[in-house]
């Protein structure tokens, strides 16, 4: 089934074409003009727009695409491909095209991917240095293939697409899966002392993308890139199990999802990918004066708004973002008579992958500080809480743009989103 969506993605998108010419160095060009719709993994919509000038002929190889190829396989290098044809004939053609000098030769896939730093991204565009023949067996040496190498000029947008009224928006979460709870309890620390886990802690960013691309002359004109309408739910909640009397600081990183794409599509034979990653940075500290267990923190929702770049040569660099509001709600839980100070943050890092062409990351850090106490003639338990939020964003391109802008412009920031200082949440009650 995914074959053929592949398949029919590609076969929408190549037949965009609406001119092949020669250009004034002599290469091969073909004119795509077209707008199609595709979702991403959650099943969000969004419409592909574009226009571009691109290397045309069979200069840039889709190889999903050709059903002479039967089989893919790199080194461990990814440097070398070997590509199995069902006959030597079409071996040799092939050969023969990529060998041709002067102009740049690409081939590309959603299919066999070779790229072992991005494996979950189901993109391949490798340019072509050279191609051998044995029989029915070409093998290709080939380095990294950008799209500003491939495509003259053009514009395309990737932007979200109204479905009955509405859109359904991408979750970013880290230990969720639904944005809105925690997919599991994260172990912090324990020993005979204590056990500190975070019984609900997660952040969760639903959002949707936006993509704006311009290449003029195999460079970048101009690009938008990054996350709009984000809304954010955590939870911060601390569990505190102690055997003891006992005091403790600690603070952990986990890796709980490995790279992901989100969207996937075709600009006539190039595929263009889209992928997050979010490893995550746990800090916690506690002081419990009583043997039993204390659940203590707070959950929250953060509507942040838009948070995307958009880089120009002449303009450079320019952060859009909106007025983020905050809500908050604290919580406590325990069964007899205690104090208790405690903290927690985390620090997720929302990195999000425009492959080849812009990575861009928001790094939030929540921290909640507490004192609770729980009264055993009340039989209550009660909890102060003060809370910060502090984000910063920043950038880093992958794209061809003027010598002259590399040393400043190629990494932006960190630069701070939003920074609420520290809030007082109030003093909140529950019976045991």
């Amino acid at each position: 089934m995914r074959t053929l969506l592949l398949l029919f993605l590609f076969s929408v998108a190549c037949a965009s074409i609406v001119k092949s010419y020669i250009d004034e160095e002599g290469r091969p060009i073909d004119h795509h003009v077209g707008s199609y719709l595709v979702r991403d993994v959650n099943q969000g919509l969004y419409r592909v727009t574009y226009d571009v000038h691109m290397l045309g002929g069979e200069f840039i190889t889709n190889l999903d695409s050709r059903d002479d190829v039967v089989k893919v396989e790199c080194d461990l290098t990814n440097i070398e491909l070997t590509l199995v044809f069902r006959r030597p004939d079409q071996a040799r053609r092939f050969a023969d095209i990529m060998n041709v000098r002067k102009i740049n030769k690409f081939v590309t896939s959603m299919k066999w991917n070779c790229n072992s730093t991005d494996i979950n991204s189901k993109m391949m565009m490798r340019k072509v240095l050279s191609a051998t023949v044995a029989r029915n067996v070409v093998v290709l040496q080939t380095t990294q293939g950008f799209y500003e190498e491939s495509i003259k000029d053009g514009v395309v947008t990737l932007e979200e697409e109204q479905e009955d009224g509405w859109h359904k928006d991408f979750c970013l979460g880290a230990n969720t899966n639904d944005c809105e709870t925690a997919s599991q309890e994260l172990p912090i620390y324990n020993n005979k002392y204590m056990d500190i886990t975070c019984k609900n802690c997660f952040v969760g960013a639903k959002a949707t993308i936006v993509l704006k691309l311009h290449i003029s002359w195999f460079r970048l004109k101009k690009l938008e890139a990054g996350l709009k309408k984000i809304n954010v739910n955590a939870g911060l909640v601390l569990s505190m199990d102690a055997h003891y009397d006992w005091n403790t600081g600690y603070d952990k990183e986990f890796h709980l999802l490995k790279e992901t794409y989100i969207v996937n599509f075709y600009i006539g034979p190039i595929p263009i990918s889209i992928s997050y990653e979010i490893p995550i940075q746990i800090n916690a500290y506690a002081s419990l004066n009583a043997k039993l267990l204390v659940e203590a923190g707070a959950t929250a929702n953060w509507n942040i708004g838009d948070a995307y770049i958009s880089y120009t040569p002449e303009e450079r660099w320019r952060l859009v973002r909106s007025k983020p509001t905050y809500s908050w709600n604290p919580f406590i839980s325990t069964s007899g008579g205690f104090k208790a100070t405690a903290g927690l943050s985390i620090t997720p890092s929302f990195i999000v992958h425009f492959l080849r062409i812009v990575d861009m990351y928001v790094r939030a850090t929540p921290q909640i500080d507490f004192v609770a106490e729980g009264d055993i003639e009340k039989k209550e338990a009660c909890v102060d809480v003060t809370a910060q939020v502090k984000a910063e964003t920043g950038a880093s391109l992958h794209i061809n743009i003027p010598l002259i802008n590399i040393r400043y412009d190629k990494h932006f920031g960190p630069v701070t989103l939003f920074n609420t200082g520290i809030k007082n949440l109030g003093h909140k009650c529950a019976k045991f």
